[in-house]
């Protein structure tokens, strides 16, 4: 026999079963007079079973219900009728549902429930009443008064039909797979359809209304009874539609049965009185529990599209970020155990898409990108991923090495010319790795975080191309230099710095008054107050893009300092504050330092702006005219690092400086280069032909000091003459050494002093022309 006869011929004997064994149910549940149903699911059953499997089922309802009228003495009239009003009322109802809402009825959703219900009242139920009161009408009740028994027959069926109408969609495989998750043993999934703390609450009730009666307290049991419909009402909002749904038959039979009971001994008011009440309770909160499980199961509908489409990529083919989350926490969430590379690929000209021709040709483009490289990819890859704008991540096997990922890229983008709206675009991607070795402790977090490094780090290489084995050294340093750049951004923005200040001593006669001339040397504090060296937080600042922040904490704080210490501010004659190439360029710069001079009242002549790292000055205009204007405030503008990377002769012209700064490098191996001393000299003469001071940095002993005092260098910076202190300390120096004052100035080879001190008389003669 061929698979699909054998399941019609299952399903056929199994719904007739079904529906002989729930109409023998429903008269076991009768009231004494047998020919009056409590409730009556075969109709209520078929109705719902037809709403998905069509009108096949019927036939065999037809057949166990005829056999059950047979077997309980049925006419064959009344048998026809019976079964008529078994099958026809499901039927025509099913047709006019489906006419009205489609083949995929579904009792979960709210429209379709609130059409169930309304077509259930309205036609089903005065169906079923009409057919099942031409079958039962040799009944006394019936040929008592017709119209009083096919409204009780009515409210039979409808209270029926709404009890046991979601039971007919659940016996149906293909709903019972949709509103709950399959089970993989029997008793889980008899578990998930159950609800036992609803159902103990009904029998409880039904019990203590059965106590309550036997106990002459006949009016408290009526009513507790109806408490009995709470426990279904109560499983529809804290449970799954499913348990609701079972639960709801068997507080309907409870309460019935219990009402039944407690009209035992008054036949005569069984119908009036006993059970007309409770079928007008039982089908107001069935229409209500249907709606509440429909609301929920709409809400939990709504979340899952919510969550499908957060899994879904705008580009056909890709999984969003979340979801490659997901198989990434999948895959590697403890120890790996296979070795996986998870790669980053960014495209920047989508972006330049984006902006020269609009977001539509950004899409495109990045459609296109992402379709060649799937297409190209085959099966190799896991997971392919879309993270935003231009950026995909794939998750590949070991086998994918890097000579065969930059081939497959380079055929797929790199090689092939993309036209978007009349415009070719050649794709230059750039492409991180991390390497998850197998056996590896991992975190999808860090992986993500690792190659989210390694994709910035690509993008900034000539290669465009940058790996990471998960857990290598190059990657703890990596993240150790992004940790040192977050706890930087705190120090910054809790003003942990301590200013520092080191002399600068004027080595020519002349220059004997005892004012101060130093520099303020800034240095950073950790979270304990300990000092960080410049060397590990400088390049750390430069890193997190925070050199103008830092620049203007160091002025703010230094003018603070001044404005509080008016010992130190009468000492000061020069108080140089350096600034990044970045700083000068900002345009809020001189109104940054009119601020602080107006709010101190501290003199501009005294502080020298000194220009560092010259070569991130990005706007040389801007930075001639910042520099112009704090000259014409009254203030010193120094060049420092002179001679090295921009800072040439060339800074000469643009910024017309008082003072240079001789970098260090050209004083270090002084005496072991004749080309440094060149250098220095050339220096001399030029500062003194444009009428600016000279400073020689990096001074360490008293020896160097004395032959650049012989070349003409106006001042002297370093450990010879002072390492750097706090600058409470600085008011306490003298302004220049013991060993550089004139009584010191006896020992051979110190002619040239006299021809330095002629020398700094005119410069100082010319500096105060320019300045003037």
């Amino acid at each position: 026999m061929p698979h699909s006869q054998r399941a019609f011929l299952t399903e056929f004997f199994a719904i007739s079963v079904i529906v002989f064994a729930s109409a023998q149910a429903s008269r076991w549940l009768g009231a004494p007079d047998q020919g009056v149903s409590i409730l009556w699911p075969p109709a209520a059953l078929m109705l719902g079973y037809c709403f998905h499997q069509g009108l096949r089922p019927l036939l065999g309802a037809a057949l166990g219900i005829s056999a059950w009228a047979l077997l309980n003495g049925f006419s064959v009239f009344s048998t026809v009728m019976i079964a008529m009003a078994t099958t026809v009322p499901p039927a025509v109802t099913t047709r006019l549902l489906v006419r009205r809402l489609g083949d995929s009825l579904d009792l979960t959703t709210l429209k379709t429930t609130i059409q169930i219900i309304v077509t259930g009242l309205g036609v089903h139920a005065p169906l079923c009443a009409l057919l099942g009161t031409a079958a039962m009408s040799e009944h006394p009740l019936a040929q008592a008064s017709l119209p009083f028994f096919f409204s009780g027959y009515y409210l039979v069926e409808a209270t029926s039909g709404l009890v046991f109408i979601s039971l007919g969609l659940l016996w149906n495989p293909k709903y019972a797979e949709r509103a709950a998750k399959q089970r993989p043993t029997l008793w889980l999934r008899f578990r998930s359809t159950l609800d036992p703390i609803s159902l103990a609450y009904v029998f409880a009730v039904g019990a203590a209304s059965v106590l309550a009666d036997a106990n002459d307290f006949g009016s408290l049991a009526g009513l507790l009874i109806y408490a009995a419909i709470l426990g279904p009402l109560f499983s529809s909002i804290t449970r799954p539609p499913r348990m609701s749904s079972v639960t709801l038959p068997v507080a309907a039979a409870v309460m019935l049965c219990v009402r039944a009971y407690l009209y035992r001994s008054q036949p005569h008011l069984l119908v009036a009185e006993g059970l007309v009440p409770a079928w007008l309770v039982i089908s107001v909160a069935a229409i209500f529990l249907h709606l509440l499980n429909a609301l929920s199961v709409e809400r939990w509908r709504n979340n899952k599209r919510v969550q499908a489409s957060a899994m879904r990529s705008e580009i056909p083919g890709l999984i969003s970020a979340r979801a490659f989350h997901q198989v990434l926490d999948k895959l590697t969430t403890g120890t790996a155990e296979k070795p996986l590379r998870v790669i980053e690929i960014f495209v920047p000209e989508v972006l330049r898409a984006g902006e020269l021709m609009g977001r539509t040709a950004m899409l495109e483009l990045e459609l296109a990108a992402a379709t060649r490289l799937n297409e190209l990819a085959g099966n190799r890859l896991k997971a392919f991923a879309h993270l935003s704008t231009g950026r995909f991540a794939i998750l590949a096997s070991s086998a994918l090495n890097d000579s065969r990922l930059l081939r497959l890229v380079s055929e797929a983008l790199q090689s092939h010319s993309f036209k978007i709206g009349g415009r070719l675009f050649q794709l230059r991607p750039a492409i991180g790795l991390i390497d998850v070795p197998m056996g590896t402790k991992s975190h999808p977090e860090a992986i993500l975080a690792a190659l989210s490094m390694a994709q910035q780090r690509a993008f900034t290489s000539a290669e465009r191309f940058q790996k990471f084995p998960l857990g290598s050294r190059e990657l703890k340093e990596v993240w150790a230099a992004l940790d040192l750049e977050e706890s930087v951004k705190h120090a910054l923005h809790e003003k942990r710095i301590r200013l520092m200040g080191q002399l600068i001593a004027p080595c020519q006669l002349g220059n004997e008054d005892e004012s101060l001339h130093y520099e303020i040397l800034a240095r950073m504090l950790d979270e304990k107050g300990n000092v960080v060296s410049p060397t590990v937080f400088l390049p750390a600042i430069a890193r997190a893009g925070l050199t103008r922040e830092f620049d203007r904490l160091v002025i703010k704080e230094t003018f603070d300092y001044l404005q509080k210490d008016p010992t130190l501010a009468e000492r000061t004659r020069v108080c140089a504050i350096n600034v990044t190439g970045r700083t000068i360029c900002s345009p809020e710069l001189p109104a940054l330092i009119r601020e602080h001079l107006a709010r101190t009242g501290l003199s501009p002549r005294m502080f020298a702006i000194e220009i560092t790292e010259s070569e991130s000055i990005e706007d040389i205009e801007a930075a001639k005219a910042n520099a112009h204007q704090l000259a014409s405030m009254g203030l010193t503008v120094a060049v420092d690092d002179f001679g090295t990377g921009l800072a040439t002769f060339d800074y000469l012209k643009q910024f017309k400086p008082q003072m240079l700064k001789i970098d260090g490098s050209f004083i270090r191996n002084f005496d072991d280069s004749p080309l440094d001393r060149a250098i220095v000299q050339s220096i001399v003469r030029v500062s003194s032909t444009i009428g600016a001071t000279t400073v020689a940095e990096w001074v360490e002993t008293e020896d160097l000091a004395r032959q650049l005092r012989g070349l003409g260098v106006d001042f002297l910076q370093g450990y010879a003459i002072s390492k750097p202190l706090p600058i409470e300390q600085i008011s306490s120096l003298q302004a220049k050494p013991d060993f550089l004052k004139p009584q010191a100035d006896t020992t051979p080879g110190t002619q040239p002093l006299e021809r330095g001190t002629a020398r700094d008389l005119n410069k100082r003669k010319t500096r105060d022309a320019l300045v003037a």
